[in-house]
């Protein structure tokens, strides 16, 4: 389960850079990476409003850098970070019971009042809003939403249920019931060819889908070129913990990435990778087994999946997974199938990242 992020006066986020001597890179940089919001500062001023300053990781270059005194806007002082997805963060005020979808996480933001709209009662799902800490993980359907824009928020509750909003037309939440029970940490993803959201199933046997229209569909998946394994490997990944990814590339290209987890409270081990391409035939689509992405680089954590071209941020490494979770803050190599793990940034807090969200390329 992801940790929540609280904005409050007595947050101890407060507290968390006090007393740090951090070398900073610019904040002012016009490269396009994607990042990982390390830390959030909050700071009540004088005239009572807050203000927030951002400790970001860049993938790229490996380095910490900071963008300073964002407003905090009040509707989320006491909110909880409960998912992202494109940048936006979707946060859940217990007070109120309402979630509010904000540009809050987004660089871009912090030298401007940031977004915040607000999303109707979650009353008409069949889950106790006071649980919000069970909400799997969140997608939508814009990158940049607007109170104007028709646009679509999903969000994945335990077990079966997924809840849908479109925003604009005045309707309360959608509740679809799957035909199936979804692994906990299998994340939404919307692809924007398809126009519609997409789910794993368990085991990563069909792909579930709904739409604009409400429209619910599940397509079992068919696989070729599957890797060989002996017997002692097979063994070895059955002793994982295993969870489905659905990734859509830029250019249309659709990924089905299967995250092999071992952690133990006595041992730790690295995680293993099997990715699977979708390949389109005159019988039908296939999800073939691939060791070989090319320039692509995909991104896993706690947020909506994405694809980032590396050749388009010098420093990323192509033909790998960035993967973030609560064990681990690493990049996996799928050519020599080896995870290196970062080095904890000089200077940085000695916990590990708290907000396990990677968050797409922006101008920063």
């Amino acid at each position: 389960m992801s940790r929540l992020l609280r904005f409050s006066k007595l947050s101890p986020l407060n507290n968390v850079m006090k007393g740090s001597s951090f070398r900073w890179c610019s904040s002012s940089t016009t490269t396009k990476n994607p990042y990982l919001m390390y830390t959030i500062s909050v700071k009540e001023i004088p005239d009572g409003s807050h203000k927030a300053d951002g400790l970001l990781f860049d993938p790229a270059r490996e380095k910490l850098f900071t963008v300073r005194d964002k407003s905090v806007p009040k509707d989320l002082l006491n909110s909880s970070l409960v998912g992202s997805s494109q940048g936006w963060g979707i946060f859940y005020d217990t007070s109120d019971e309402v979630l509010r979808v904000s540009d809050f996480l987004n660089p871009l933001a912090f030298k401007s009042n940031p977004k915040v709209i607000p999303l109707p009662s979650l009353t008409t799902l069949p889950f106790d809003p006071t649980q919000i800490e069970f909400v799997r993980n969140v997608a939508m359907s814009s990158d940049s939403p607007s109170e104007e824009e028709d646009f679509l928020v999903a969000i994945k509750l335990p077990g079966s249920e997924i809840g849908v909003y479109r925003h604009g037309r005045d309707l309360p939440w959608t509740h679809f019931e799957l035909p199936f029970t979804c692994l906990d940490k299998s994340n939404l993803a919307y692809s924007k060819t398809d126009q519609c959201f997409y789910l794993p199933g368990p085991g990563g046997n069909c792909l579930c889908s709904f739409d604009f229209h409400d429209n619910l569909n599940v397509r079992e998946l068919l696989f070729r070129d599957l890797p060989e394994f002996s017997m002692s490997e097979f063994e070895l990944l059955k002793a994982y913990s295993r969870e489905e990814h659905w990734v859509e590339s830029s250019s249309g290209e659709r990924f089905l990435v299967q995250w092999y987890s071992y952690d133990s409270q006595l041992e730790h081990r690295d995680p293993r990778f099997m990715v699977f391409r979708e390949e389109e035939t005159i019988d039908s689509k296939y999800m073939c087994y691939t060791e070989d992405i090319g320039d692509i680089c995909i991104f896993l954590s706690n947020s909506h999946p994405f694809c980032v071209e590396a050749s388009s941020c010098p420093g990323l490494q192509p033909n790998a997974i960035y993967i973030i979770s609560s064990h681990h803050f690493a990049v996996y190599d799928l050519d020599t199938k080896k995870c290196r793990h970062f080095e904890k940034p000089k200077g940085g807090p000695i916990k590990a990242p708290f907000i396990p969200h990677w968050i797409p390329p922006y101008s920063i």
